[in-house]
């Protein structure tokens, strides 16, 4: 199978933060599933996928397919981040993934920091 392809559906299952591995942390990356390989994807790259309506996961609390959409927060033309989209849910449901710590290479709760496997 080929490198991942920026125009393919993908499920995100965890994100990144920095600083790494902290529950506190800004959301710089997202680990995506795309048929069965997982990648870490920049979040530069995050932003166009989820600008083509490429991305999405499952809600926590509900089990059903939430859309990833990019966000202008400063309103100044250029999207900043990526949610979930808002009409699906109040909460983003990006922030309730497993945290994927880079240096450990392993997932923990975004809550607790207890290590899970994703």
């Amino acid at each position: 199978m080929s490198a991942l392809s920026l125009y393919l559906e993908a499920r995100v299952v965890a994100t990144t933060r920095d600083p790494d591995g902290t529950t506190y942390g800004k959301v710089d990356g997202l680990i995506v599933d795309q048929s069965g390989l997982r990648y870490i994807v920049t979040l530069a790259n995050a932003i166009g996928m989820a600008g083509r309506g490429l991305l999405w996961c499952i809600d926590p609390w509900g089990g059903h397919r939430v859309l990833v959409v990019p966000v202008d927060e400063d309103r100044d033309g250029f999207w900043d981040f990526v949610r979930t989209a808002r009409d699906t849910t109040v909460a983003n449901n990006l922030l309730e993934l497993p945290i994927f710590v880079r240096s450990l290479q392993t997932y923990v709760t975004p809550r607790t920091g207890a290590q899970v496997s994703a």
